[in-house]
């Protein structure tokens, strides 16, 4: 999943600038559950994003 691989890839920057891998988890919804339809280019554009929560 293209998400997943985005997430996976902000998370291993993260890491890199000294956040620990155990303050993340990562989690791709986009497929699964989109904010909005993906009827159109634009509102599969809003569904490409990613929520980052490092605890």
């Amino acid at each position: 999943m293209i998400g997943r691989k985005r997430a996976e890839n902000v998370k291993n920057y993260l890491i890199q600038k000294g956040i620990a891998d155990k303050r993340m988890t990562v989690v791709s919804k986009a497929e699964m559950e989109p904010i909005v339809p993906n009827t159109s280019e634009a509102t599969i554009k809003k569904n490409r994003r990613m929520m980052v929560r490092i605890e």
